[in-house]
């Protein structure tokens, strides 16, 4: 569809809004589908990225928020400059939050990792209501190992791999075959609690399991009228 769009018409019917004031470059960034995303805006021509909605997102910024991290590095490497930094002005809303505010409240570490490298100027700017991205973050003890930890909290703890952070940088994908696949799209912290619970229901089948043969193997061996 985006390909048959006309030229002349391409920039007028992309920028047409839905009653959230989103354009389809909004909605693509929302559920992270970066083949889509490069259908419709590449770094040669990166003026949808600078649309807002009804709250004054951007599309980089829903990238952010919803914690897309590939769709997030391919519209930063749409606005970069030489130095591989992004323009600030493409990251805040209405109420002042930044990108990184609204990363770090939706527990995505590793995108806001790679927004503290990039927009390194983000890190002391504040919202409307007078916090930084350091006060978003102060407000997680449950994130920090001398915090106070409920039970389950500390199981979550326990069963996280942390892995080194690296910077990255936007990949092409092979566009060969387009498949939308379902996926659990979990802040960092929680994943780490359902692969704990699928742990726990893969050795409660195994229990099961057993448990069941023996019963069976018994009653099997019983002599016949008992």
């Amino acid at each position: 569809m985006i390909a048959h769009i006309p030229q002349e018409n391409r920039l007028r019917i992309l920028t047409q809004k839905n009653e959230k004031g989103n354009t389809p470059l909004h909605l693509a960034a929302e559920l992270g589908i970066v083949p889509i995303i490069e259908c419709l805006v590449n770094p040669e021509d990166p003026t949808l990225i600078w649309e807002t909605n009804s709250k004054g997102e951007t599309p980089l910024f829903i990238t952010a928020y919803r914690g897309k991290l590939q769709a997030f590095l391919y519209l930063h490497k749409c606005v970069q400059d030489e130095k591989e930094e992004g323009p600030i002005e493409l990251c805040r809303r209405e109420d002042g939050d930044n990108i990184l505010h609204a990363a770090i409240s939706g527990e995505y570490f590793e995108l806001a990792f790679q927004i503290i490298h990039y927009y390194p100027l983000l890190v002391n700017r504040y919202n409307t209501k007078g916090m930084s991205p350091l006060h978003v973050l102060s407000r997680m003890p449950q994130l920090f190992r001398r915090g106070r930890f409920r039970f389950i909290d500390s199981i979550i703890h326990y069963c996280i791999n942390i892995d080194e952070l690296k910077l990255m940088t936007y990949e092409a994908e092979d566009k060969g075959d387009l498949k939308l696949k379902l996926a659990w799209n979990l802040p960092e912290n929680y994943q780490a609690l359902v692969d704990f619970l699928q742990l726990l229901w893969n050795g409660t089948r195994i229990i099961h399991d057993y448990i069941t043969k023996i019963c069976f193997g018994r009653q099997g061996n019983k002599p016949k009228g008992t």
